[in-house]
Parts: structure tokens; sequence; C-alpha cells
């Protein structure tokens, strides 16, 4: 007779059953949102880095471009780019991980945000030569935000991969590239476009180009645009919006993803409200805090 057992992780927030060896969600089982690291490593057994939200319009506009890292160098914010900076370097230096993919279950999560933010700290605090890539067809706020004025871009460079240089945008103060998505309308076989050999010969273009290529797909709850491009990415991140998106929806995308589970370098709890954050780490004394400042002046 075959064996059967119940797993339970994190005081039962997370509840599967083992069938030969093989995990099967229970779907009908209820969760809530995701407030603390602890609760999304619980969850899903992934790392959690924590990206608090910035308040004032000024900070806000500057992380919307990607500026943001070089603004406030000693911020929270950006030390958790850092956390992730050292995650992916390891994956690097272990496997040659190259092609970094930001994805997130549904729309809002703030996954451009962490794909543009990530890659300008990468290109600015290092030697790296860095690809920024928007592979939203459908809805390219990446390209609206950090190449607004581009003609050109994804679509136009998979008629001719080898020549990615073409179509690439330069951001002078960020030392980063991108290759942007200009789109006028949807096109309805985008996921088609991301599953061509062209694809594939575009980002390996890249590869021999750059030390790093980050690429921001579109939701996974919303398009199959992601399982098109996944298998020519090495590592991937996954952006979850604090306190908002449930772990319901999280568990389901990771399971509809498990083809490259062990390909997830973190979770991202995104948009973590500061205070809130203040008061979760209290535990931590407040010397901790000391670290942390938005001036970008270095604290003694």
């Amino acid at each position: 007779a075959s064996k059967k057992r119940f797993l339970i992780l994190a005081g039962g927030s997370f509840m599967g059953l083992l069938l030969g060896g093989c995990f099967v969600l229970l779907r009908d089982f209820p969760f809530g949102v995701f407030r603390t690291s602890q609760q999304v490593t619980d969850v899903t057994g992934l790392f959690c880095a924590v990206l608090p939200a910035v308040e004032s319009a000024e900070e806000q506009a500057a992380v919307q471009i990607g500026e943001y890292a070089l603004n406030a160098p000693y911020s929270r914010f950006v030390e958790t780019l850092r956390n992730i900076w050292a995650l992916i370097n390891i994956a690097q230096q272990k496997s040659n991980a190259k092609v970094i993919c930001v994805i997130s279950s549904v729309p809002g999560e703030g996954k451009t945000t962490v794909a543009t933010n990530l890659a300008a700290h990468f290109a600015c605090h290092s030697t790296t030569r860095v690809l920024l890539v928007d592979a939203d067809l459908h809805h390219p706020s990446l390209t609206e935000r950090v190449a607004p004025d581009a003609q050109v871009g994804l679509r136009e460079a998979l008629a001719e991969p080898t020549a990615l240089s073409k179509y690439v945008i330069r951001k002078e103060r960020l030392n980063l590239d991108v290759l942007p998505c200009p789109v006028s309308d949807r096109i309805p076989n985008a996921a088609e476009l991301l599953g061509t050999a062209e694809m594939g010969q575009l980002v390996d273009t890249a590869r021999e180009a750059y030390d790093l290529v980050i690429i921001e797909v579109p939701p996974m709850a919303a398009v199959v645009d992601y399982k098109m491009i996944a298998r020519h990415c090495d590592r991937f991140v996954f952006v979850v919006e604090w306190g908002k998106t449930s772990q319901r929806m999280v568990l389901e995308c990771l399971d509809d993803a498990s083809a490259f589970m062990d390909r997830i370098v973190c979770i991202v709890l995104n948009k973590v409200d500061p205070s809130s954050l203040r008061s979760i780490e209290r535990y931590k004394g407040e010397r901790f805090h000391d670290y942390y400042s938005d001036s970008d002046e270095k604290r003694a």
C-alpha cells in the first residue's frame, strides 16, 4: 500500500499531503495575508527579504525611476536590496547565474519597483554591466517609468536578436542599460513571442554582453507569459505585497511554478509600513534601527 503522510508547517498555516513523494496543496485551506518575514518563510519555506515602503512624494518619485539607491544609500530600503544582491551573488558564484526574473502573483505588488531599483543598485555600486528588460507586453509600466520616450525595444529586438545593442537605452546616472517595451496596444500573442527561439537567442546575446540581466514579466496569476520565458532564466525573485496579497494566492502561484521552485532566490515582502515594521521588530532593540537613515549622510 502507498504511504500517506500529512505535513504541517508553521503551526498549521500551511498544509499539504505527501503522496509517493509528491507534494499536493490543499487549496481549500484558509489563509490570511503576510505581515512578517517569518510568516512568509514558515508558509513557503523560502527566505524572505523585507522592503519597507517609502513615504514622502520625493522619495516615491526617486523609487519609481530607480534613483532611490543613489539618494538614500543608508536606508532600510537599500539595505534590503543589498541583501538580495548578496543572495544573487552567491547564486552567481555557485552556478554562474546571470539572468534574474522578477515575478509576482497579481498586479500592483511592486515588482516593477523591485526590478528597477535592484538593477540600478547592482549597476551603481559595482563594476557589473547590467541590463534591465521590460518583458511585459501587456502593461509595460517599467518602460513608462524609466524610458517613456522609447520608440523601439523588445518586440523589435526579437526580429534581430543578435543586434540587441540597437534597441537598448542607456541611463547614465544609473550606469544601467534598459531594453524597453513600448507598445501602444496589448499584443494577443505575447506569451508566444516570449517562447520563441528568437527570445532564447536574445537572452543568449544579453548573457554574452552583460554580467547581469534582470527581466520583469507580467503577474503569474494574470497571464502565462512567465512560463514561456522561465526556461531562459537562471533565478527568480518573487514579490509579495505586505498585508494585501493572500497567502492562498501566493501558494497557488508557487504550486503552479513548481518546475522552478528551486530557482527562487527569495521572496520580497514589499511595501511594508515603516511604523508597523518598527513595532514588529521591537524585540531587536532601538539600536538595530540606528544603522538606517533616509539621508545620504552616513551615521557615525
